[in-house]
């Protein structure tokens, strides 16, 4: 069916909480399928992040699946050092940076449209190069369009969070069980 795969999230799809990499989804999908696996996501990141960071892989074949975050993640670069950061809504210990963004030029509409036209040129670059793929909202985002891609999993109507409640860590991440939940409604997915 396929040789690896590929996915790139945020903590959802990372495992942040989890004492061990091999409890994530992808690596339960993985095995499941028997196949090899790499997993780009990172904690924190933006949709800006998780696109590149499959097309920095010059991926030739394999599956490549991606568990979308909130468009509000707005990624942008201190020059100063020569780093990329992405912004998370009004979390502690925010730069002032942050905050003027947030309370004096953040619309959600503009950043919405812009993940949207992100994710239509992220699935023609995957359809150009004929690799499989397909996503999926890894936490509930408001989709003001009827739908972005048809491989768009669960659009608008579930998420990552809807499909493993209650099972999650007291931050909010998906535990060990909920990974295993998702790990198998992708399976089937895929297998069907």
């Amino acid at each position: 069916m396929f040789q690896s795969l590929i996915c790139s999230g945020d903590s959802f799809t990372s495992g942040y909480g989890l004492a061990d990499s091999a409890k994530t989804w992808p690596h339960i999908l993985a095995n499941k399928l028997n196949i090899g696996i790499t997993n780009l996501a990172r904690e924190g990141m933006g949709n800006e992040y998780i696109i590149r960071s499959i097309i920095d892989q010059n991926i030739d074949s394999g599956l490549v699946i991606c568990g979308f975050t909130h468009p509000s993640r707005a990624e942008f670069i201190d020059a100063k050092i020569n780093k990329i950061f992405t912004t998370i809504p009004f979390r502690r210990g925010q730069t002032d940076f942050e905050n003027m963004f947030w309370n004096d030029y953040y619309d959600e509409l503009y950043y919405y449209e812009k993940f949207v036209t992100q994710v239509k040129m992220f699935s023609a670059y995957l359809k150009h190069n004929n690799i499989p793929y397909l996503f999926f909202d890894a936490m509930p985002i408001k989709h003001y369009y009827k739908n972005i891609d048809t491989n768009y999993l669960w659009f608008n109507n579930e998420n990552m969070c809807s499909i493993t409640y209650p099972h999650k860590l007291p931050d909010g991440h998906p535990n060990e069980i909920a990974h295993e939940k998702m790990a198998e409604r992708l399976y089937k997915i895929i297998t069907i």
